[in-house]
C-alpha cells in the first residue's frame, strides 16, 4: 500500500516537470519563438536605409517615379540631437524574406522611432550632414527598443539602382 501512495506522489511532481504541462519549454530562452523582425525581437539583424537626412516631406528631395515609405525621426547618440530622415529604400540585408514594411512597422509609433549608436566617426557623418544630404545607414538593428548600432554610413550613391 505504501509503495501505491509512493507512486502516486510520484505523478503530480512527473506532471510539473513535464514539457506539454508549460513550465519547462525545450528551446526556450530571450526571444525564442519569435521572428527576428517582430516588434518584440531582441535579436538584432542587419539593415540598410538610404535616404535624405533633415528634410521635410514638402521639400523636392525624390526623383520621379520613388516615393518615401516616410520620414523617421532619428536620435543620434553621441550628440543627444534628434534628426528627421526620409525614408527612401529600406532593406535587411541578411534575410531577402524581411521587407521594408516589416523594418518600418514602428514608424510613428513613438516620438523617436530610431535610436542611432556607434562609432564616434560615424555618428559624426549623420550629425554633421547638411539638410538634404543623401545618406545610406547600415547596421543592426533591434526592434524591440527601435536601436540602430552603425557599422557604414554612406553620404554618396544612396539611390538604388
Amino acid at each position: 500500500m505504501s509503495s501505491y501512495i509512493g507512486r502516486l506522489a510520484f505523478i503530480p511532481l512527473l506532471l510539473l516537470l513535464s514539457p506539454s504541462f508549460g513550465l519547462t519549454q525545450p528551446g526556450g530562452g530571450i526571444g525564442a519563438g519569435t521572428n527576428e523582425w517582430a516588434e518584440t525581437a531582441k535579436t538584432p539583424f542587419r539593415i540598410k536605409l538610404s535616404g535624405f537626412i533633415n528634410t521635410h516631406p514638402d521639400e523636392q528631395t525624390l526623383l520621379a517615379g520613388e516615393h518615401s515609405p516616410g520620414v523617421a525621426t532619428l536620435r543620434v547618440g553621441a550628440y543627444n540631437q534628434t534628426y528627421q530622415f526620409e525614408v527612401v529604400y529600406a532593406q535587411a540585408l541578411d534575410n531577402p524574406q524581411v521587407s521594408a514594411g516589416m523594418i518600418l512597422q514602428q514608424l510613428h509609433k513613438y516620438a523617436i522611432d530610431f535610436e542611432v549608436s556607434g562609432p564616434r566617426a560615424l555618428l559624426q557623418k549623420v550629425g554633421l550632414a547638411e539638410p538634404g544630404t543623401p545618406l545610406t545607414l547600415i547596421g543592426f538593428f533591434r526592434q524591440y527598443n527601435r536601436t540602430l548600432i552603425l557599422q557604414n554610413v554612406e553620404t554618396i550613391g544612396t539611390r538604388e539602382q
